[in-house]
Formats: C-alpha cells, sequence, structure tokens
C-alpha cells in the first residue's frame, strides 16, 4: 500500500496482551495524526514490529490523520476483538546493523549522547557499514532512546561478542523526537496507551 508521498505503508495485526493494550503509547503529531512514542520491550507491539516514531495512519477501518486522542480512544473501547489492525508508515532511515566483535579490540566506534561520533578503519563497525552522525536507537531489540551513555554502554558489551544495532540519521532522530517530544510535553494528556 502506498501514501500520496509514495512512502511504503505497513499493514499490522497485533495480538492485545495484558489488559487489552498492545504495549505501545502514541503522542499526537503537529501535522496531523498520531506516532508511537514508547514501547514496552517484549510487548505484542514490539513482537509485531512496531518501533519508536513509526507514524499511526490507520486503526481498523479509522484514518487517524483527523482525529483526535479522544476519537482514538473511543475504537479502542469498543473493540473487544483480540487483536488490533494498525497500519504504519516507518521510520526513514532505520537500518539494522549487525557486528561481531573483534577478539580484544571491541567492536570499532564510539558515540556521545546516543550519536556515533567515530568509526575506527578496518573495524567490524566499517566492514559492516556504520557510520558517523547516526543516533543509536536499539541494541540487541532493545530500546535505548532516552538512556544515557553509560547504560547503552552496558548492554553492548553485555551482548556477548554480536551485536545488532538499529540506527537513525541524526536528522531524522532529531526531527523524531522534536516532533514526539515537544508538543505538549508538560501534559500528559496528549497521549494515550494502546
Amino acid at each position: 500500500m502506498f501514501s500520496k508521498d509514495y512512502t511504503i505503508i505497513d499493514s499490522i495485526r497485533v495480538a492485545r496482551g495484558v489488559g487489552g493494550k498492545i504495549g505501545a503509547t502514541v503522542r499526537c503529531l503537529e501535522k496531523g495524526g498520531f506516532a508511537i512514542c514508547a514501547i514496552s520491550q517484549r510487548s505484542p507491539a514490539y513482537v509485531a514490529g512496531l518501533r519508536i516514531g513509526d507514524e499511526l495512519v490507520s486503526l481498523g477501518e479509522t484514518f487517524l490523520r483527523e482525529c483526535s486522542l479522544s476519537d482514538l480512544r473511543e475504537p479502542l473501547k469498543k473493540d473487544k476483538r483480540n487483536h488490533l489492525r494498525l497500519c504504519t508508515k516507518d521510520r526513514p532511515g532505520e537500518r539494522y546493523i549487525t557486528l561481531e566483535r573483534e577478539s580484544g579490540k571491541g567492536y570499532g566506534f564510539r558515540f556521545v549522547q546516543g550519536e556515533i561520533t567515530f568509526v575506527r578503519p578496518n573495524s567490524a563497525a566499517e566492514h559492516a557499514g556504520l557510520e558517523t552522525k547516526h543516533h543509536i536507537v536499539e541494541v540487541n531489540e532493545e530500546v535505548v532512546v532516552g538512556l544515557h551513555d553509560e547504560d547503552i554502554e552496558a548492554l553492548i558489551w553485555s551482548s556477548m561478542g554480536r551485536l545488532t544495532l538499529c540506527i537513525l540519521p541524526s536528522r531524522f532522530y532529531n526531527n523524531l523526537l522534536c516532533s514526539l517530544y515537544t508538543l505538549g510535553s508538560a501534559n500528559s494528556l496528549d497521549a494515550v496507551e494502546i
């Protein structure tokens, strides 16, 4: 399926978990519509492939571009089925990279505030295609957005020699964070858990 701007849209069926929820929180976007701003690790939403920054296009038969949060809450309450059908637009520029640790050398990259700032030449990172000016979004399927560098580093070193990173170009990452967290960030009423 394609949207007007020729972006690929995924149709996903997500099982409901505990309390009838799928384990994701959505927030209104300035341009209209909703995007996922938080996701529980290993939740039905995560297992189905939803990630922070994915934009929700529709929920069942309801298109969400012109909906408010209260419009979103109603179909969730009324629909008693054990799954939700969602259409989403993925984050632009997202890539998954798998690295093998070099014996005694590490992976060959550095990061500051989650942004990759250095890739050592001829390292595992360079051979896998890791580049500077990209932000780390996930480490071994664990979302690290908002974590301190020390916590991200601990996850990296606990990976037992094989590391999978999800990265986004920094310009997309910064736009994503601005659109998800500046709009009404002081008000918890502009987000809803689904």
